[in-house]
């Protein structure tokens, strides 16, 4: 199953698309890290299935994984980096058969939109189809 909604977004313009969950997903961190943009984190480990996501503790000693493009400097073990863009580690739980709207796509794992409005991160292999259209 795939569809598309063009929305317009200052000068941009972000495609919207759906996917059909073909492998149900649980999240596993009830309540994971949360940034905004200048804040420090420190780095502990790069996922070692998953590469480009580092683990991070926040200030308010909550952790999860974050993608090394959103960190400067460049993430090593034992470093403390900051933030360049707000970001939530939060995860989804979706059943099989469900649809989600696909909305970014970062180093092997998607953030999607439940039909009930959740939004969360699920690895890319549970969704049918690949890569929507750039």
């Amino acid at each position: 199953m795939s569809g598309g909604a063009t929305h317009f977004l200052a000068s941009s313009v972000v495609m919207h698309h759906t996917r059909r969950i073909i492998t149900a997903y649980e999240a596993v961190y009830p309540d994971p890290i949360v940034v905004q943009g200048g804040d420090v984190v420190a780095v502990e480990r790069e996922d070692d299935e998953y590469r480009g996501w580092w683990w991070c503790v926040a200030a308010d000693a909550r952790a999860g994984w974050v993608p090394a493009a959103l960190l400067t400097p460049a993430p090593t073990p034992g470093a403390r980096v900051s933030a360049i863009a707000e970001y939530s580690a939060r995860e989804l739980t979706v059943a099989l058969g469900a649809v989600v709207t696909w909305l970014e796509t970062r180093d092997g794992w998607v953030r999607v939109r439940r039909a009930d409005g959740a939004i969360g991160w699920i690895p890319a292999s549970c969704l049918d189809g690949g890569p929507p259209p750039a």
